[in-house]
């Protein structure tokens, strides 16, 4: 009786102790591999298939002529034809987004970290946020990129911080800023808020075809006003990012945006 109970007791500390070990052996700290698991068994993390479809008009990928594939956010999205891709460029995080609730992943294409701009090797680490992924070369850069995924993100796009005022293309004055639609916007000076609370939707997309990123600020999700606790869930849409707090807001949003905007 005696010797099956040390083995047995032998074998759940050794379940104990392999946990940590292999959270060490990623570069990640318990509490994070546990938000991980806990993520998969809610389906954040779903089981995700090739794209074989255009996610604008819905019509089958069959390699013809017609056919072209756009780059965003480190990301291959296949489209049917051209006049598919302005309805893309519009909002591609709609798409990618309708993707996602149809288990369909884009094709990544990144070569580099964005973390640390190393290459990625054998070593590197894949995040996933909704169909997403964020290759990363390390342990280290994963830890880094899990605390602000959308940062990352921005910067596989090309995407920079604002450094230079929207209106007369200045640089910025950190002191004066104006809050509009959950971004913090930066000026040269007072007077130039006012005009961009006048149109602030032409300055929004002048932003975006700049690749300017404006700092969000993360409070309540403008679509159920709670507050925002996961930043797993975000969506860039013509030159703001808005924070959501869960799967079900990003789905309304993406269908809504302007609607959603007016509340922050």
């Amino acid at each position: 009786m005696f010797k099956p109970m040390l083995l047995l007791l032998l074998g759940l500390c050794g379940l104990l102790l392999a946990l940590p070990a292999t959270a060490q052996e990623k570069g990640l700290k318990l509490p994070e591999v546990q938000e991980k698991v806990k993520a998969a068994k809610e389906g954040v993390i779903p089981k995700l298939k090739a794209q074989s479809h255009c996610p604008v008009s819905g019509e089958a990928l069959t390699g013809g002529e017609k056919e072209l594939a756009v780059t965003y956010e480190g990301h291959q999205v296949r489209l049917c034809c051209a006049s598919c891709e302005k309805k893309f460029r519009d909002f591609p995080d709609r798409f990618l987004f309708q993707m996602f609730q149809a288990g369909v992943k884009p094709k990544n294409v990144q070569s580099t970290c964005p973390v640390s701009g190393e290459a990625l090797g054998k070593k590197s680490v894949s995040l996933w946020f909704m169909n997403k992924e964020l290759k990363v070369c390390c342990p280290k850069c994963a830890i880094k990129a899990e605390k602000k995924p959308a940062t990352y993100f921005d910067q596989l796009e090309g995407r920079k911080p604002q450094s230079h005022c929207p209106v007369m293309g200045n640089p910025i004055d950190r002191e004066t800023f104006s809050i509009v639609q959950g971004q913090k916007i930066y000026y040269c000076c007072p007077g130039c808020s006012d005009k961009v609370a006048a149109d602030p939707n032409q300055y929004f997309q002048e932003a975006a075809a700049k690749k300017v990123a404006f700092e969000p600020v993360i409070g309540k999700c403008p679509v159920m006003e709670e507050p925002v606790k996961d930043r797993r869930w975000w969506m860039t849409y013509q030159g703001r990012k808005v924070y959501l707090c869960c799967k079900k807001c990003a789905r309304r949003f993406s269908k809504r945006p302007e609607q959603y905007l007016q509340s922050l």
